[in-house]
């Protein structure tokens, strides 16, 4: 039997909010995440110098994990949807009847 020590990773959650302020397309990050760490420590036994079992004996966080929230657009903006559909078609793009995401939003 031996002890093993790794420290790990913990993922972070990513929480979204709709803001009606701002049209569908909008995103913008608040607060980044930042992943937690944790210590688990595992006792392995060996046969024949083959592992044949691990179990984790303890595990410990070390530092929490801080969530991403992120402010979504959610407001109909008819008006910008018919400039970015009348200027991707300018532009040599198919233009669809989809929602305004159908454009990329950065590039207007």
């Amino acid at each position: 039997m031996s002890d093993i020590t790794r420290t790990l990773p913990i993922p972070f959650e990513r929480l979204s909010s709709d803001d009606p302020r701002h049209p569908r397309g909008y995103r913008q990050i608040v607060q980044p995440g930042a992943l937690g760490l944790k210590e688990v420590r595992e006792t392995t036994t060996l046969e024949d110098g083959i592992e044949v079992d691990r179990r984790v004996a303890s595990e410990q966080v070390l530092r929490e994990p801080v969530a991403e929230r992120v402010v979504v657009g959610s407001r109909d903006d008819p008006a910008l949807d018919a400039f970015r559909e009348s200027a991707w078609a300018i532009w040599g793009g198919a233009v669809s009847r989809g929602s305004a995401g159908s454009c990329r939003a950065d590039r207007f």
